[in-house]
C-alpha cells in the first residue's frame, strides 16, 4: 500500500477505527478471560461444590446405590463427606473440571470399571499418595490452582470405590435404621423432588435435605450476581462504543455519500462499501486478536470446558460488535437521507 493510500486512509479516519476496534475486541477477550478466572476462583473457593449444590443424607438405605442408576439423563454430580478432605466423587456426562498440576480429573468412563482412583490436591504430601498407592489406588493427577485454595488439601476418591464394602444399610445400637453419611448433588437440574431421590427400576429413596447454613462447605460469598452485573455492562459499553465511533465513521464519509447522490449515485452503494469496510476491519481485527488467545489456550490450558467457554464468549461478542455496526449504519444512513430531503424541500420552497 503507497503512501497516498494510507495519507487517505488516515484522513478519512480508516485506521482509527481499525485500531478502535481492536481494542474492542481485546477488551472482550478480557472479558472472557475474567469470567473464566471469577468461575475457577468460585468453584475451587467452594471446594467443587456449586452454588445450588444440595445436601443431603438417605433415611433408610435398603440397598447399595449405584449411583449410574439415578432417573435423569441430565448432568450432575456427586460427593460425599462435604467437609471432610477425603471425598468419594461420581459424575455423569460433565462436571467442573479444575486446574490441574499435572496428570488428568476423572473421566466418565473411571467409574464402575473395577478400578481405584485418586485426584489429590497439591498440598498432599508424598507420603499420602504413598500410602493410597499401597491400598491399590492409581494417582490420575494433581489438582491446584497458582493460588492457596481449598482443593489444596482435598483427596478425590471415585465414588464406587469408596463404598465398596459399606453396608447396604445404617443401623443404631438398637437395631434401628438411622440417615446415612451426608451427600451433596451439583446439579442444574432439581433430582430431589420433595423428600424423594428416584432411580431407574421404579426404585426410589426417601432421603433428607439439610440447609446449606447446616454445612460448612456453603459458607462463601455469593459472586454470581456480581459477574452478572460486570459482564452485562462490559456488553453493554462494548456494543456502545461500537456503535458510537462506527457512526462517528459514517458522519465523516456524510459528504462524500451528499456528493455522490448530486452525481446520481444510490446512496445504497456508497453504503455498502461502508458497510464492507467495518464489517472487514472488526472480522480481521477481532479474529487476529481471538486466534492469538485461543491458540494461548490451547499451548497452556488443556481444560475443554474453559476453551469452549471463551470460544462461545468470543462468538457473542463478535455478533454483539456486529450488531452494533449494523445500528450504526442504519441510523447514518437515515442522517443522509434527512439531510438531502431537507436540502431538496430547501430547494422547493
Amino acid at each position: 500500500m503507497n503512501q497516498a493510500a494510507m495519507t487517505k486512509l488516515r484522513k478519512n479516519g480508516t485506521l482509527t477505527i481499525g485500531a478502535l476496534f481492536g481494542l474492542f475486541s481485546l477488551l472482550m477477550m478480557a472479558l472472557s478471560a475474567f469470567q473464566i478466572k471469577q468461575d475457577e476462583l468460585n468453584m475451587v473457593t467452594r471446594g467443587l461444590y456449586d452454588p445450588r449444590a444440595v445436601a443431603f443424607t438417605f433415611e433408610d438405605l435398603g440397598q447399595a446405590i449405584d449411583w449410574k442408576e439415578i432417573d435423569t439423563d441430565r448432568p450432575f454430580t456427586v460427593f460425599t463427606n462435604p467437609d471432610e478432605p477425603i471425598r468419594g466423587f461420581y459424575y455423569q456426562r460433565e462436571t467442573y473440571i479444575p486446574p490441574m498440576i499435572s496428570g488428568r480429573f476423572f473421566k466418565e468412563n473411571d467409574f464402575y470399571r473395577g478400578q481405584k482412583y485418586i485426584v489429590v490436591g497439591q498440598a498432599i504430601d508424598q507420603q499420602t499418595i504413598d500410602n493410597w498407592q499401597q491400598q491399590g489406588y492409581r494417582l490420575l493427577g494433581i489438582m491446584g490452582a497458582s493460588y492457596a485454595s481449598a482443593i489444596d488439601h482435598l483427596i478425590l476418591v471415585n465414588l464406587d470405590a469408596m463404598e465398596q464394602g459399606k453396608p447396604a444399610a445404617y443401623y443404631n445400637e438398637d437395631g434401628e435404621p438411622v440417615a446415612s453419611e451426608i451427600y451433596v448433588i451439583n446439579s442444574h437440574d432439581k433430582l430431589i423432588v420433595g423428600d424423594e431421590l428416584h432411580f431407574n427400576h421404579h426404585t426410589v429413596f426417601r432421603v433428607n435435605t439439610i440447609a446449606r447454613e447446616d454445612v460448612g462447605v456453603f459458607r462463601f460469598l455469593e459472586f454470581s450476581l456480581f459477574q452478572i452485573i460486570i459482564s452485562v455492562l462490559s456488553h453493554v459499553l462494548i456494543f456502545s462504543l461500537t456503535l458510537l465511533f462506527s457512526f462517528y465513521w459514517l458522519e465523516k464519509q456524510r459528504t462524500e455519500c451528499i456528493i455522490l447522490w448530486h452525481l446520481g449515485i444510490q446512496l445504497r452503494k456508497p453504503y455498502s462499501r461502508y458497510a464492507l469496510t467495518l464489517f472487514g476491519l472488526l472480522s480481521i481485527s477481532y479474529g487476529l486478536i481471538g486466534i492469538l488467545t485461543l491458540s494461548w489456550m490451547l499451548i497452556f490450558n488443556h481444560n475443554l470446558q474453559t476453551i469452549i467457554f471463551h470460544t462461545n464468549n468470543m462468538l457473542i461478542g463478535y455478533l454483539l460488535m456486529l450488531l452494533a455496526i449494523s445500528a450504526s449504519i442504519s441510523l447514518g444512513s437515515w442522517r443522509v437521507k434527512k439531510t438531502i430531503y431537507r436540502r431538496v424541500v430547501s430547494k422547493v420552497l
